[in-house]
C-alpha cells in the first residue's frame, strides 16, 4: 500500500492507524486504539454482554 502522496510504501503502523476508524467491525465492537508502535499495537475492547460467547462465561465466572 502507498502513501497517497508519494511513492513511499506505508508503514505498518500508518495502515492500521487509517484502518480501524473505517473499519464497520471495529466500530461494531467498540475496539479502540490504545497506542502503537513499531512492531506493537495495543487495542481495547469494551465488555459488551450481547457478545459473549461460551467460552468467555466460562472464563469470567473462573
Amino acid at each position: 500500500m502507498l502513501d497517497k502522496n508519494s511513492s513511499m510504501p506505508l508503514s505498518g503502523e500508518d495502515i492500521m492507524r487509517q484502518f480501524l476508524p473505517t473499519s464497520p467491525y471495529v466500530a461494531h465492537l467498540g475496539i479502540r486504539l490504545v497506542s502503537i508502535q513499531p512492531g506493537e499495537a495495543v487495542l481495547a475492547l469494551p465488555f459488551i454482554p450481547e457478545v459473549v460467547t461460551t467460552i468467555t462465561q466460562f472464563w469470567l465466572k473462573g
